[in-house]
């Protein structure tokens, strides 16, 4: 049986599923098809672009490692900011969150039928949603061991898809097979208009798709109320993130940029990895990636879902939400929560039948934006508990930052450009607008609903089992 915490949750996330779900929730449909628009943008450039996004993602989840290793509970980051920064930084760290999970959730459950139209035209798309819908959030009322198994298997698929597009793209580029008789070699990174046919402002244009790609990373904090040995195993999962996900962002991109030009890259295919194993010689290519791009989807839509259960139901806790979602099932699940969570994001289904078609670049800006702010969240709250950690107030964590604080600074200045991009962007602007909207009101909610008030963790409720749901 599964350790609990004094949450009532279960630590039944073993070292492996942390390990996959970090990568897997960092690897979606922001890769497989977002990658297109932002080489649009940048050209061969975005290679450089991956790079930098992925070296403050890891200074941002190095900080989050060191307070969750200190402090491993449900609601991670959103918990560190009450208890260094205020109850107002938790609340708003909370709601931000979940605004981004709305955001990401609602576009990938939306990609879901577009998916399975390619095998099946002629059926409703809003069957597919309800369908896909359905399968998720029925996953998220097992047990967390089994949750964990099957993000585990979801992201696998994601990886071996990944693997194999590097590994068939390094034949064309140095070997030549399928349509290329000859090796490709690199040249294609700098002869079509140089490293920056864009150049800075196309490159800094690019960024909220990248930062968007990387979006779940964070994810690992989350999980720290439900891992067995968290010392350990988030420590191991930090330290791996990075190295794997650099390899399998700026290694499959880095492929793509050699093989095509850039201005030729997605087209008529959609996703450059379809792209490169069609000219690898594999013709069911388009069936293959349309396959591994669904599972994505329904892989981010999981994680996220996950994701904002625990943070709705460490709102809960903190009186921040209603006392009604504090229950937890048998199987250590806090169903209520899932609910609720559930009804919002099928709301965001059927309003999606009304949204113009450009849906995905207005949740990369909502999505982006919410990042950001969380990224910022995290490095506050880091900063708050080692000034109390100099002072000799608290304990040590045996996970530290390294090169605090210039890691902390170079991240924060690079957050700060980062948001004045998305406001800047046309396309991304809207989600950016929106969110300021948010924060405006859930201040004034947080400040007028007496919310503010100082909070007493109780006990977590016993709800119905798992047989009586």
């Amino acid at each position: 049986m599964a350790e609990k915490t004094k949450e009532g949750l279960q630590r039944g996330l073993k070292e492996r599923h942390i390990q996959l779900m970090a990568i897997g929730t960092a690897i979606g449909v922001g890769l497989f098809l977002g990658s297109s628009p932002a080489i649009q943008l940048t050209g061969p450039s975005i290679i450089l672009g991956y790079m930098v996004c992925g070296l403050i993602v890891f200074i941002v989840m190095r900080a989050l490692g060191e307070l969750s290793v200190h402090n491993p509970v449900s609601g991670s980051f959103a918990r560190h900011a009450r208890d260094y920064i205020g109850p107002w930084a938790g609340f708003m760290a909370s709601w931000n969150y979940l605004y981004m999970i709305w955001a990401v959730c609602t576009a990938e459950i939306i990609a879901a039928p577009i998916f399975m139209q390619f095998w099946l035209p002629d059926t409703p798309r809003l069957l597919w949603s309800f369908l896909a819908f359905a399968l998720i959030v029925g996953m998220n009322f097992m047990a967390v061991r089994n949750f964990g198994e099957l993000e585990f298997w979801f992201a696998m698929i994601k990886i071996v898809a990944i693997v194999g597009m590097i590994f068939f793209g390094g034949l064309i580029i140095f070997v030549g097979i399928g349509q290329f008789s000859e090796p490709v070699g690199i040249s294609h990174l700098w002869d079509t208009g140089g490293f920056f046919p864009k150049g800075a402002s196309g490159f800094l244009m690019a960024l909220p798709f990248c930062i968007y790609a990387y979006g779940g990373s964070e994810m690992i904090g989350n999980t720290a109320g439900e891992v067995q040995n968290p010392e350990k195993t988030l420590a191991k999962a930090i330290n791996n993130i990075f190295l794997r996900i650099l390899i399998f962002y700026v290694g499959s991109l880095f492929v793509v940029m050699c093989i095509f030009p850039w201005d030729q890259v997605g087209g008529n295919f959609g996703s450059p990895f379809v792209q490169v194993f069609h000219y690898a010689g594999i013709q069911e290519a388009a069936g293959i990636m349309n396959f591994v791009v669904l599972t994505s989807a329904l892989s981010s839509f999981n994680s996220n879902l996950f994701a904002g259960t625990r943070m709705v139901f460490n709102l809960s806790e903190q009186h921040q939400a209603p006392q009604y979602l504090r229950k937890i099932n048998g199987n250590g699940i806090p169903y209520r929560c899932v609910i609720v969570i559930a009804i919002s994001l099928f709301a965001g289904v059927i309003l999606s039948l009304f949204v113009p078609k450009d849906v995905f670049n207005a949740m990369v800006g909502a999505g982006s934006t919410s990042i950001m702010v969380t990224y910022m969240i995290i490095l506050v709250s880091h900063h708050r508990y080692r000034r109390l950690l100099a002072a000799g107030k608290i304990k040590e964590s045996r996970f530290r930052l390294p090169f605090y604080p210039l890691t902390t600074w170079i991240a924060a200045a690079f957050i700060a450009v980062s948001l004045v991009v998305i406001a800047y962007g046309e396309s991304t602007r809207i989600g950016f607008c929106v969110a300021l909207v948010l924060y405006a009101a859930l201040t004034v909610i947080y400040f007028f609903t007496g919310m503010n008030k100082p909070v007493t963790f109780m006990e977590p409720q016993k709800g119905c089992s798992q047989n009586e749901l």
